[in-house]
């Protein structure tokens, strides 16, 4: 669903925090306390990153920004896609059209000339330059920093990237060389905090590397998101729970959905309710059971 490409990324959040809240079968913004600020009535809501948030209408067809405020922000023409804003632009896309980048006050501030593009994180943004071509990187002059060579590409955070070449995956720096050599079957980004592993797949499981590309413990998930705020959420039996850096169960696989933490609360899912979660277990926004 469109919340996870947000969910798996960075976000600079509006003074007042608002959170996508599911009331009834609607998206809308809800404060910490509880209070709702925006009224439901997206079909999809993503987290504020910037000051603005990504919103799929109740009608209509592709997807606006809104303003902490709930007003659209992102001009009179509906996107095809777009990713989160990051150092002030987001990566855009008109119907049947290649991609643009979009500023704050939904002003197109690159032509379109790529045919994939990705937020930018540390400086740089992924793109591709040819249909279904290879991954570079460009600088925030719009410049080719990285040359394209690469199959699949993540977004750069603390330093390098997960990038895949020849069908194995491991993690480049600023100047394209391998940081670690690619010799795993996924790979997501490093920890950002005190805590500094990254989830990698080895074959059928995800394990975590330490920054020289050891395993810290046996590959034993199913699927393993980054850790965010020194826990990560990870998949076994089917089921979401969280660990902490030792990789011991805080919160005990349970749902069926679980992105990682932000400001203290993870989104989650359980069937068709959806609310946060805490590394202690505490439950908020979530609706009552049918």
């Amino acid at each position: 669903m469109l919340l996870a490409a947000l969910w798996s990324c960075q976000s600079s959040n509006p003074p007042v925090a608002l959170r996508p809240v599911k009331v009834g079968k609607l998206w809308g913004y809800a404060d910490d306390s509880g209070a709702m600020r925006i009224s439901p009535r997206f079909q999809y809501a993503h987290e504020f990153n910037e000051g603005r948030a990504m919103v799929e209408p109740e009608y209509g067809w592709g997807v606006r920004f809104i303003d902490t405020r709930g007003e659209i922000a992102s001009g009179e023409q509906f996107l095809e896609w777009a990713g989160p804003f990051a150092e002030g632009v987001s990566p855009t896309r008109l119907a049947e059209r290649r991609y643009w980048y979009l500023d704050p006050h939904g002003r197109w501030v690159r032509e379109p000339q790529y045919f994939g593009a990705r937020t930018f994180s540390e400086g740089l943004a992924a793109v591709q330059l040819t249909k279904e071509g290879a991954w570079g990187f460009i600088d925030r002059q719009f410049r080719l920093a990285i040359p394209a060579r690469y199959s699949a590409v993540r977004d750069f955070r603390t330093g390098v990237a997960p990038a895949e070449q020849h069908g194995q995956w491991g993690f480049i720096d600023k100047t394209g060389a391998w940081a670690i050599a690619p010799r795993f079957a996924d790979a997501r980004m490093f920890s950002a905090g005190a805590v500094s592993l990254a989830p990698v797949r080895t074959a059928t499981l995800f394990g975590y590397i330490e920054s020289g590309g050891k395993l810290a413990w046996p590959a034993e998930y199913e699927e393993a998101w980054q850790f965010e705020e020194n826990f990560a959420s990870v998949r076994v039996g089917g089921k979401w729970g969280m660990i902490d850096a030792r990789g011991h169960w805080v919160v005990t696989p349970q749902f069926d959905d679980l992105y990682p933490l932000e400001r203290g609360w993870a989104p989650a899912r359980i069937g068709e309710r959806y609310g946060y979660v805490n590394a202690q277990g505490e439950r908020r926004h979530w609706p009552p059971q049918d």
